[in-house]
């Protein structure tokens, strides 16, 4: 019965003439420490396809009995099949609400 947030930054490419679909993120909880027995499906979310893009949802709560959870990233394509769609993401985050991201705030090279 905790709150989580998660979220990244997604982007899409497709050959042109093909429309992308939506990136969607999503959240599946889970009893069993192994992602096995299903209990719940959180929320998903989606975003534009072409330009990097900050998916993210806030203060989802765990079902009662929650020990693991899923995270997924995908998306498709309006087109012929095998069709390849490349998706790019970065900085994806899970972790209690309220605390992630954490953002970089510099970084040297000695």
């Amino acid at each position: 019965n905790e709150a989580y947030d998660l979220g990244a930054w997604i982007r899409l490419t497709t050959p042109s003439g093909f429309e992308p679909g939506l990136p969607v993120i999503g959240l599946s909880w889970y009893s069993a420490a192994d992602c096995s027995s299903p209990s719940g499906y959180s929320a998903t979310r989606s975003a534009e396809p072409a330009t990097w893009t900050r998916i993210a949802i806030s203060g989802v709560v765990a079902p009662e009995g929650t020990h693991s959870a899923r995270i997924f990233l995908m998306a498709g394509a309006t087109g012929l099949a095998g069709t390849l769609v490349g998706m790019e993401f970065d900085s994806a985050f899970f972790g209690p609400a309220g605390t992630v991201p954490v953002e970089l705030q510099s970084f040297t090279i000695d």
